[in-house]
C-alpha cells in the first residue's frame, strides 16, 4: 500500500519530540541523567564498553570489537575483504547530484560519501564478501534508542508504524554522524508476527516497503542538519524481533544503501555512491 511522502515531515516532526526511556527503575531517567541506566538503576557516564548509552537509556555493554564513541556502541572500520575494507564512511566528499527531499530532519543535497574501493565483495554485500567496489564501508552496533521512537497511525489510517532513529559517529572523535531511520508497518489492529525476516532488493521502495531503513548522510552529532543526501537499502536482510507499544528491537546484515529522491520515490540516477553496512542491531525503548 503506497503510502505520501508527506508522511515523512510528520515521522521527522514525531521523531525529534519524542523522549527515550530506556530505564525501568525511577531513580535513573532521561530527566536525571545524561548517561545511561545501569541493572541496579543507577545513573553511569555511559562512555564505556561495558556500560554504554545516554539521555537516561538502559546501558549496553559493547560486543567484541566496538568503541564507545560518543556514548554509543560503534564499529568504525569495515571488515569486508578486498582492498580498502577497512575504510569508514567519514571519507573524503566526492560531489553528488542533488537529493529529494528530507525525512527525519535530514536536508537534501549531494551525497558527500566517496567513492574508492571498499571491499572485493560481491554486489549488494554477499555474506562475507565485504563491500561492493566503489562502496565505503562501515560497521555500526547501536544498542539504544538515542533520537525517539514510538507508533503510530499513517496519514491513510490503514497502517500503523513503529519507529526510531539515532545518529552514529562515522569514526573516533568525529563530529559527523550517519542518521538512521527504522519503520515497520503493518494494518491497523495487526499486531508483527516475530520474528520478521526479509531482505532488501533492487525493487525496494521506501513508500511501499513494510520493514524500512533509511540513512541520512553527514549530520551532526544529534542527526540534525543533515547535508549529504538521502539513501535507502537497496539489498540485505533484516531481522526485527521486537515491536511492541514500547518497543522496536532487530538487526540488519550487509545493507547496502544507495542515494534515493524521496519525491519521485526513485534512485538518483546520476549518484552512483553508495555505503556498505555489514551489520546493525538495535534496540529502541520509549
Amino acid at each position: 500500500m503506497r503510502r505520501s511522502v508527506i508522511f515523512l515531515s510528520v515521522l521527522s516532526t514525531v521523531l525529534m519530540l519524542a523522549i527515550a526511556q530506556g530505564c525501568g527503575a525511577s531513580t535513573c531517567s532521561e530527566a536525571n541523567c545524561g548517561g545511561c541506566c545501569d541493572a541496579n538503576g543507577r545513573c553511569a557516564s555511559g562512555s564505556t564498553p561495558d556500560l554504554c548509552g545516554k539521555a537516561g537509556a538502559r546501558c549496553n555493554k559493547c560486543p567484541d570489537g566496538a568503541q564507545c564513541l560518543q556514548q554509543v556502541c560503534t564499529i568504525v572500520q569495515g571488515t569486508g575483504g578486498g582492498t580498502g575494507g577497512g575504510m569508514t564512511a567519514a571519507g573524503g566528499a566526492a560531489g553528488g547530484s542533488t537529493g529529494g527531499g528530507s525525512a527525519g530532519g535530514g536536508a537534501a543535497g549531494g551525497s558527500t560519501v566517496g567513492g574508492g574501493t571498499a571491499g572485493g565483495g560481491v554486489a549488494g554485500g554477499g555474506s562475507g564478501g565485504g563491500a561492493p567496489t566503489g562502496c565505503r564501508s562501515i560497521d555500526l552496533i547501536e544498542g539504544s534508542m538515542l533520537m525517539g521512537g514510538g507508533t503510530r497511525t499513517t496519514m491513510s489510517g490503514t497502517q500503523t508504524a513503529w519507529f526510531t532513529a539515532w545518529p552514529v559517529p562515522v569514526s573516533p572523535g568525529s563530529n559527523i554522524t550517519l542518521r538512521l531511520d527504522v519503520q515497520l508497518y503493518r494494518p491497523v489492529g495487526t499486531q508483527p508476527m516475530l520474528p520478521v525476516t526479509g531482505s532488501f532488493s533492487s525493487s525496494t521502495r521506501f513508500r511501499t516497503c513494510d520493514e524500512c531503513i533509511q540513512l541520512a548522510n553527514t549530520c551532526d552529532l544529534v542527526g540534525d542538519n543533515c547535508v549529504g543526501g538521502n539513501m535507502i537499502a537497496r539489498a540485505g536482510s533484516f531481522q526485527f524481533t521486537a515491536a511492541s507499544s514500547n518497543t522496536l528491537a532487530g538487526s540488519f546484515q550487509h545493507l547496502l544503501f544507495r542515494p534515493w529522491d524521496l519525491t519521485t520515490d526513485m534512485p538518483v540516477a546520476s549518484d552512483t555512491n553508495c555505503i556498505y553496512v555489514r551489520s546493525l542491531t538495535f534496540d529502541a525503548r520509549w
